[in-house]
This record gives structure tokens, C-alpha cells and sequence, in this order.
């Protein structure tokens, strides 16, 4: 039996690396697990890795960088402009929040 916690970590190295999503759940099947439970793992390991760009923006614009900064930094771990816009946007949500 496949270990789920193993498969989201694997998942979650493969979309960093830029794998397309389809191409890891044919992966995945290929390996024996089911296509449902295929798209569950990539799903929470899309959400795992999304958390993790907005915990490290946050912390960027904790240290006084600016949002635009931010986005920029995030580009170049391969956010494109508007998923960059996005996590930056949640990031200064939780700034202002935590600032309250």
C-alpha cells in the first residue's frame, strides 16, 4: 500500500519542478493508485504548496519588503503575475489582520 503523506510530499516536488497536473495523476495511476485518490493527493499538495508561498510572503513582507517586491519574489520561484498578485494579496490580508 501506497503511503498518502509520501505521495502529497512527491506531489508537492513535482509541481514545484513544474510537472503539469495531468501529467503526475498518469504518473500516480501508472504506480497503482486510483485516479480519484490520484487528484485528491495533487489537491492537497497544490494547497500545501500555496499555504507555504503565502507563509513566505508574509514573512517578506514582514521584513519590510513591499508587495510589489513580494510578487517579484514570487515570479521568480515560478508564480506567474496574477497567482503572484494572489498569494501577495492573502499575504497582505494576514499583515493587516495580525496587525489589529
Amino acid at each position: 500500500m501506497l503511503n498518502t503523506a509520501d505521495l502529497v510530499r512527491r506531489a508537492r516536488n513535482l509541481l514545484k519542478g513544474g510537472r503539469p497536473i495531468p501529467a503526475i495523476i498518469n504518473h500516480f495511476v501508472a504506480e497503482g493508485v486510483g485516479e480519484n485518490s490520484a487528484w485528491a493527493v495533487v489537491e492537497e499538495a497544490s494547497f500545501e504548496n500555496l499555504q507555504e508561498s503565502v507563509k513566505s510572503a508574509f514573512a517578506l513582507l514582514k521584513k519590510g519588503e513591499s508587495p510589489t517586491e513580494a510578487k517579484r519574489t514570487l515570479m521568480h520561484r515560478g508564480y506567474s503575475w496574477t497567482e503572484a498578485e494572489m498569494i501577495s494579496d492573502a499575504a497582505q490580508k494576514l499583515a493587516s489582520e495580525e496587525a489589529l
